[in-house]
């Protein structure tokens, strides 16, 4: 069974977020605080999570190609869970 804690991990903080996507942090923040971008706020660290999959959806909503950055700053290498085109464009 994964812990609340374990599921944390698996997303994206704020900045990460707004790197990969290419956007400036406080437009990511305002999607977020208004429902366009599912996010979860946790409250102990002051900081929103963001999951690979909220993100999917936000770019298939908006229509928004996919970004070409990294998802983590930490570790450029990580990638957006393996998203394909095809998955990206509903197909």
């Amino acid at each position: 069974m994964m812990r609340d804690s374990d599921t944390r991990r698996q997303g994206y903080s704020l900045d990460d977020a707004a790197d990969f996507l290419e956007y400036d942090r406080k437009a990511v923040e305002y999607w977020l605080r208004m429902g366009h971008l599912a996010g979860d706020w946790d409250n102990r660290r002051s900081s929103w999570n963001v999951s690979p999959q909220s993100i999917i959806d936000f770019l298939r909503q908006s229509r928004e190609p996919m970004p070409t950055g990294t998802a983590d700053r930490r570790e450029r290498t990580r990638v957006l869970s393996g998203a394909t085109a095809a998955e990206m464009s509903g197909d």
